[in-house]
């Protein structure tokens, strides 16, 4: 049984879904109370039916509703059964379904290894109030909910003690911002910055886009923001390529405008880390890329064995990309543009860190930082 730390059970949640998990493998919820601690926001989703609108609720954002013509036909079966909060299994299914040692997205790859062992798997609805699913600026979990319910029947509901839940819940996502944080801080920026950009060229407004966000990067025909320090081991960028004279690639339709990129990068100047390319886990990584592509369409480009006539940018191995106007399918509004950016993104990352192989990589190569002196300054990517 999996439980998450900032949602809320009740007493009795454990014995109704072992009674619904019965003869079957696996069960979790497909219909789901949710909360929005930030914005006081009551909801139920029914994950299994698209309504004509939803509610859109980040961690950072407003509430906002959204029409759901962009979310594709395999919304619904994609959140059926991606939301890990409610998930019960029997003990039989290890060693054939686990779930990895990463930080992000788990519960997707766990999913995907227990439909690969034909093990019977199925979801019910939560009818009667088990548990409370929760959205805070602590977490990087979003909802799109259909309803949106009166606060007066949380404790009809859940009962009075759910209301000493939320003001903990409430005290907690006032500490210090987290990592998770900063990726909802960094997804809810490089929204502001399509909204600039879209406003013209891509060059002359990722200069604007700097000097609204210190963080955003202006360089190498690229805008857009970088997930670790700055030595890679390894680091990603997400944002948009326009330019790609600098990473030795063409992009997908220039005359659409940029690609919408995640980019692997890695550090030539650090001796750990420069031979990337022969850690076993690499290779395990780019075979997985290979034989199973990208969600949403995105294209996967190895630049190491697909430089485009160039000599291949070591620096930035790995590219998923797709180029904005086939992103967004005709859709206009800035919610739906950057209801799309956000779900691309984290659909990519939990994509690219599902195996592991990254954080194997890392792991290998801070163990080799710490046993090496005399560790050299990066100089120019490129």
């Amino acid at each position: 049984m999996k439980l998450d730390d900032d949602d809320y059970y009740v007493l009795n949640y454990a014995e109704m879904m072992v009674s619904y998990l019965g003869n079957h493998d696996f069960v979790t919820l497909s219909n789901w109370y949710g909360y929005s601690a930030k914005d006081n926001f009551f909801t139920y989703w029914d994950t299994t039916a698209n309504s004509p609108y939803h509610y859109m609720l980040f961690p950072d954002k407003e509430a906002t509703l959204v029409s759901s013509e962009g979310f594709g036909p395999s919304f619904g079966e994609e959140n059926s059964w991606g939301y890990g909060f409610s998930y019960v299994f029997k003990k039989s299914v290890y060693p054939n379904a686990h779930f990895h040692d990463q930080n992000f997205r788990s519960d997707a790859s766990f999913i995907l290894e227990l439909r690969a062992s034909d093990f019977k798997m199925h979801c019910v609805p939560d009818e009667t109030g088990l548990t409370l699913h929760t959205i805070h600026t602590q977490n990087v979990s979003c909802m799109f909910p259909q309803y949106r319910l009166p606060e007066f029947l949380l404790p009809v509901i859940f009962g009075n003690r759910i209301h000493e839940f939320l003001a903990v819940l409430r005290s907690e996502v006032l500490k210090q911002k987290s990592s998770a944080q900063h990726l909802s801080d960094t997804l809810t920026a490089l929204e502001k910055v399509l909204d600039l950009a879209r406003q013209g060229d891509w060059g002359q407004y990722a200069d604007r886009a700097a000097e609204h966000f210190p963080e955003c990067q202006n360089r190498y025909g690229r805008m857009g923001f970088t997930t670790s320090s700055t030595h890679w081991r390894p680091g990603i960028f997400f944002g948009f390529l326009y330019n790609g004279t600098d990473h030795g690639v063409e992009l997908t339709a220039p005359q659409d405008g940029p690609d919408f990129c995640l980019i692997l990068s890695f550090d030539l100047n650090d001796p750990e880390i420069a031979g990337y390319d022969k850690h076993p886990a690499y290779g395990k990584l780019i075979e997985r890329l290979r034989t199973n592509p990208p969600p949403l369409d995105f294209e996967f480009l190895n630049q190491l064995e697909n430089s485009q006539n160039k000599p291949p940018n070591q620096w930035h191995p790995i590219h998923l990309r797709k180029n904005i106007k086939l992103l967004f399918n005709d859709q206009q509004s800035p919610a739906e543009q950057a209801a799309i950016i956000r779900e691309s993104a984290m659909q990519l990352l939990g994509y690219l860190f599902a195996d592991g192989e990254l954080d194997a990589m890392k792991k290998d190569f801070e163990i080799a930082n710490e046993n090496f002196s005399g560790h050299a300054v990066p100089g120019n990517e490129s």
